[in-house]
């Protein structure tokens, strides 16, 4: 797989909205399984444009620890380690 899957992604987004915690935790899974068989570069460019929009208040997918470990901090780090 090379591009991001958008039927994991709206699976997990609908597990958030119907709040049931075993579901989201199952479709947040699947997601980043598929998640990681993306490039780095797109991984890393998906995540880093989650977060800008999530910050500037135009995106409202909350975080979950997995999301926050398995893509958007390994992005950060990247952006950072690369700009030093």
């Amino acid at each position: 797989m090379s591009t991001l899957e958008p039927d994991l992604l709206k699976g997990y987004l609908e597990a958030e909205k119907r709040g049931l915690r075993y579901e989201r935790n199952d479709a947040l899974e699947r997601f980043l399984d598929s998640f990681t068989n993306l490039p780095l570069e797109s991984q890393h460019g998906w995540s880093l444009c989650l977060a800008s929009k999530i910050v500037d208040n135009v995106e409202s997918t909350p975080v979950r620890i997995p999301l926050f470990r398995r893509a958007i901090l390994p992005a950060l780090e990247n952006r950072i380690a690369t700009k030093l």
